[in-house]
């Protein structure tokens, strides 16, 4: 297999791993400049039924869109193609290296909790995006995150697990919607094992990966209680806070229904701990990278913030020196188990003993991806002491952007299952009074809401851009604050083509037609698109940052003015119909372009012609090619006697385009 050419475009070097399955692969792309390395997974569907493989080509390409919308996520690997190659399917994705996190956790060496407490909330931030797409990972583990060399952040891999419910063929015809138990034991609850994973199952996962942070101790060796089913693990992390590890153990909890229901509630509960957070920990603002940005009218020109355009950079984890030197995929060479998602969906080869248990093939479509159930009463954390309310700057507008809508509106800034005043539905503005930590206070109606829910817009007053004589091409470079949006305004013509391209910077491109309407779009997973202008006017090209810190940006416009189409020449013969001594030509003409008409006549015959309808000219030729008579608007009749024999030609002409008549008589 070394040295094949994939696709005439992916050369192997090195095979990562194999199985009755697939095979995971590191190439080369020879059609880029340098040749850099990506990983290739190959997978090979378990029958070459013709049924069965058409549905395993429309899974695989379902499950690649999904991997696409994932890599969005400068913390998930990206997706760089797919293809199949006789009957065979192929991912290929992102090459980074790095230490996977279980070197930073070696095993009877529990780590202190601030750094614990990073990891954590690292992970967490990079799930709330996944759970956004209501995808869940299902065997989130510390092999499946790797700390990448280049910048010491967590990438989370092996999306091959990846769960979404969909319809299998079954015999007889019969639809079954079922998924497979697939993830790793001591990381999986109850309801995965037995093949109904739901979103919260992931928050199980996070939450064992930080309880054998704190404890050094693997998952499935910890005691746990035969009554309760809940693992007792305080006793071994004598360092852990009595908060923390409170919320530590609402993650795992057996029963789904009274753990945590969603990501962003872990996140909340996190910032209301009162040990501050040292500086080597990421921020715990979830990064949710917006695939597109919804339709808007168009752009105000308010009074610009006044805001530092500096570059922010988020203070980055402090990786430990790996113990052992290694290099790890992104793509998830760890979890061959996982291997693409029509293995993961049972279309590959069923191995029940990835978990010790036999996976479950007669899941109800029940068991989809909808959020946990709201917990029961639970003692809930006292708020921190009041702080000053922050007000946001005047030009910020903000709407509900909830993955599991409709928001909960709450009476007091912190998580409680009795507090909840309201509820709002996505897209829905909200009146904001301003900000405590990660919460927003809001009136009518009044009350809380969480940051992370909600997606806040500042725009920035609007900047005209006007080419340079001659020029079809302008450069949009600036730095952007996270939520705020910058307008540019330019004039353009109808059928005009506009292209923009984004170069530079990890933000948000619309344009936007006079009448508001959305038109074209570019990001950093799409970052060219190309459109037709469909009327006159300024046109609205906004740039926005959601991303946390400042980005700075490069965008190219080209509006280019297509060139006309000449209209060609056309001639035709004039017939008489039987029996008449006349006739009527009836068409449009285009400026620039000839018409031409020929009749065959006699010598001495009596011909009359008129213009009875167009702004056109008229030239009329005699056999040998002398002119004979010229019409218009002003003079539209001409009438005479023929001098020879043969075809007379008739010459139609514009400035403008215009419909006519013309009437013949010949006697």
């Amino acid at each position: 297999m070394l040295g094949t050419l994939l696709d005439q475009r992916y050369r192997v070097t090195a095979v990562l791993g194999a199985g009755g399955f697939g095979q995971t692969y590191i190439a080369e792309d020879t059609r880029r400049p340098g040749n850099p390395q990506c990983v290739v997974k190959h997978l090979k569907p378990a029958s070459s039924d013709t049924q069965f493989i058409d549905v395993a080509r429309r899974l695989f390409r379902t499950e690649a869109e999904m991997l696409e919308k994932l890599g969005r996520h400068d913390q998930i690997p990206q997706l760089l193609a797919y293809f199949e190659d006789q009957k065979e399917f192929y991912l290929v994705q992102e090459f980074i290296q790095g230490q996977p996190l279980s070197d930073e956790m070696p095993l009877g060496q529990p780590l202190p909790e601030a750094q614990v407490l990073g990891i954590v909330q690292e992970i967490l931030n990079v799930l709330h995006f996944v759970h956004y797409h209501q995808v869940i990972h299902r065997d989130i583990k510390p092999d499946n995150l790797i700390r990448r060399r280049a910048d010491g952040h967590l990438v989370l891999i092996d999306f091959g697990a990846v769960k979404e419910i969909r319809t299998q063929i079954a015999p007889a015809g019969q639809s079954v919607g079922y998924t497979v138990g697939i993830g790793t034991q001591g990381y999986m609850p109850g309801e995965q094992l037995s093949g109904r994973p739901r979103l919260n199952s992931d928050i199980y996962a996070v939450g064992m990966i930080g309880i054998k942070a704190m404890t050094g101790v693997e998952p499935i060796q910890l005691p746990f209680n035969e009554q309760t089913a809940e693992i007792q693990w305080r006793s071994l992390a004598p360092q852990v806070s009595p908060r923390f590890a409170e919320i530590l153990e609402r993650m795992v909890r057996s029963q789904f229904n009274t753990r945590y229901p969603s990501v962003a509630d872990v996140l909340q509960d996190l910032q209301l701990l009162s040990q501050p957070i040292p500086a080597a920990i990421p921020p715990t603002e979830p990064v949710i990278h917006s695939g597109s940005i919804p339709p808007t009218a168009p752009i105000p020109n308010p009074t610009p913030t006044d805001l530092p355009a500096t570059n922010v950079v988020s203070p980055k984890p402090v990786s430990p020196q790996p113990s052992r030197s290694s290099w790890w995929i992104a793509a998830g060479i760890v979890g061959l188990s996982g291997l693409g998602g029509a293995y993961a969906l049972g279309l590959m080869p069923n191995f029940s003993g990835l978990n010790g248990r036999s996976s479950d093939p007669t899941v109800s479509p029940s068991a989809s991806v909808e959020p946990s159930a709201e917990p029961s009463p639970t003692p809930s954390f006292s708020p921190p002491p009041t702080r000053n309310i922050t007000p946001l700057p005047s030009n910020c507008k903000v709407t509900v952007n909830d993955p599991n809508p409709p928001l909960n509106i709450r009476s007091s800034p912190e998580v409680s299952p009795n507090n909840i005043v309201a509820t709002a539905d996505n897209g829905t503005p909200l009146s904001v009074l301003g900000s405590q930590g990660k919460w927003l206070q809001i009136q009518s109606p009044d009350g809380w809401v969480s940051k992370n829910l909600t997606r806040q817009v500042c725009p920035l007053g609007a900047n005209r851009v006007r080419f340079a004589p001659g020029a079809t091409e302008a450069v949009l470079t600036q730095t952007l604050n996270q939520h705020e949006r910058q307008p540019f305004l330019l004039q353009a013509q109808a059928q005009q083509t506009m292209t923009v391209r984004l170069t530079r910077g990890s933000v948000e491109v619309q344009v936007l037609d006079p009448q508001g309407r959305v038109i074209a779009q570019a990001d950093r997973q799409t970052p060219v698109d190309k459109t037709t202008l469909p009327t006159n006017g300024d046109y609205t090209i906004a740039v926005e940052n959601q991303q946390p810190g400042a980005e700075q940006f490069s965008v190219d416009v080209e509006v280019v003015t297509p060139r006309p189409i000449s209209p060609k020449d056309t001639t035709s013969r004039v017939q008489f119909a039987p029996g008449t001594t006349g006739t009527q030509l009836n068409n449009t003409i285009q400026p620039g372009q000839r018409q031409r008409y020929l009749l065959n006549a006699g010598a001495q015959q009596f011909m009359g012609v008129k213009i009875s309808q167009g702004d056109i000219q008229l030239t009329l030729f005699s056999p040998s090619g002398q002119l004979i008579g010229q019409l218009d608007s002003q003079a539209t009749n001409w009438q005479g006697q023929l001098p020879q024999s043969g075809d007379y030609r008739f010459e139609v002409s514009t400035n403008q385009t215009s419909p006519y008549s013309i009437n013949i008589e010949i006697e």
